[in-house]
């Protein structure tokens, strides 16, 4: 709830931009999974190379664990900020 009332006073406040960053992060995540999903089935996948799928997984998956860190951060900062 203290998320979505952060993000209604920025909006209300003309600080737009960083909610735009806010929702690109949660966009980000699912993108991310699907990519994911993408690379498990290229590597499962018999007679093909399997290059760009490893790649895919690796390049994905350090994605999303950023994206879950940076959103730790920021949620250990709202947290510090309210106490």
């Amino acid at each position: 709830m203290h998320l979505l009332n952060w993000i209604w006073r920025n909006i209300e406040s003309g600080r737009i931009e960083s909610c735009k960053i806010t929702f690109i992060f949660f966009g980000a995540i699912p993108v991310h999974l699907i990519g994911l999903g993408f690379g498990v089935i290229g590597v499962v996948q018999r007679k093909r190379k399997k290059l760009f799928s490893i790649l895919g997984l690796i390049f994905n998956a350090a994605a999303v664990f950023l994206i879950i860190f940076f959103v730790a951060l920021v949620f250990a900062a709202l947290v510090d900020a309210i106490r």
